[in-house]
């Protein structure tokens, strides 16, 4: 019985150590920045004709430090903020890579919502109050201005029921920062599978490891498609050679997730490896 406890136990040492292994030959990480918000002057001018640019004003710099927040929580990146000194100026001029970010739509507005009335319901009609924004987002390499991915136009919104419409300016201050953060989190993940696409750090069994952990939209019971590098198909007009082909060579379905990977149990294997691509199932 002992014997079966050690095996299992140095089985497990062995596991770690192969994970650690693997997770500390990952790529050093590149340095990325945030620009400063791009916010249209006709945004700007329709905010104040409708009586919203007090909560225009709370969402850019919400945005910005929330944008720069997710960033590094991904753990894959240096991130470098607004410049204080020369020194801050020269490291950021210095990134690898850079997020250009837009606002393209935004609205703060009020709706009535009616409550039906029954025994248990004494509740009349009551304002609820939203905003509402839509942020295009770039990801750039800095030196060669080369978009790299795709570029995102994401949308998110936050409401609350208002008890007081004398405070819409606090509750618009609060909820567009409930917005930023959505949208902070759905493009510093964009950015970190532009820059690092997910890899299989580790296989044991039937069992592998992939770095992506609970900073990233990973959850468990999603399925994961793994993917060999294949051969890479020249454009048919410049004969230039393209980017390689992926090749699906199996199935994985996340069981747990850990700080800065997950584990998966695999379900189809026709030729997982270590460091193979591996990206969920849409």
């Amino acid at each position: 019985m002992w014997q079966s406890t050690c095996m299992n136990f140095f089985r497990l040492i062995a596991f770690a150590w192969l994970c650690c292994a693997a997770l500390a030959a990952q790529q050093q990480r590149h340095s990325i920045y945030v620009e400063e918000v791009e916010v249209p002057q006709t945004l700007v001018d329709s905010a104040e004709r409708r009586g919203v640019l007090h909560a225009l004003e709370a969402f850019v710099p919400q945005l910005h430090q929330r944008m720069v927040e997710a960033l590094v929580r991904q753990r894959k990146f240096n991130v470098f903020d607004a410049p204080a000194n020369k020194a801050d100026s020269e490291r950021r001029a210095g990134a690898k890579y850079k997020v250009v970010l837009s606002i393209d739509d935004f609205a703060a507005f009020s709706d009535i919502v009616t409550f039906g009335f029954d025994d248990n319901t004494m509740e009349g009609p009551r304002s609820k109050r939203s905003v509402r924004a839509g942020v295009h987002a770039k990801i750039y390499e800095t030196q060669t201005n080369k978009l790299i991915g795709t570029s995102l136009d994401i949308d998110e919104a936050a409401d609350t029921f208002a008890h007081d419409n004398s405070q819409t300016n606090a509750q618009d201050a609060i909820l567009a920062s409930k917005v930023a953060i959505a949208l902070g989190k759905v493009i510093a993940h964009k950015a970190a599978e532009s820059v690092y696409p997910a890899i299989v750090l580790a296989k044991s069994g039937k069992q592998v490891t992939i770095d992506r952990g609970r900073s990233s939209n990973i959850s468990r019971g999603q399925i994961w498609i793994v993917y060999a590098q294949g051969e890479a198909v020249a454009d048919p007009e410049s004969g230039k050679p393209g980017r390689p082909q992926r090749v699906p060579v199996g199935k994985v379905k996340i069981t747990s997730i850990l700080g800065a990977h997950s584990i998966g149990q695999i379900i189809e294997d026709n030729g997982i490896e270590q460091n193979q691509l591996i990206s969920a199932q849409e």
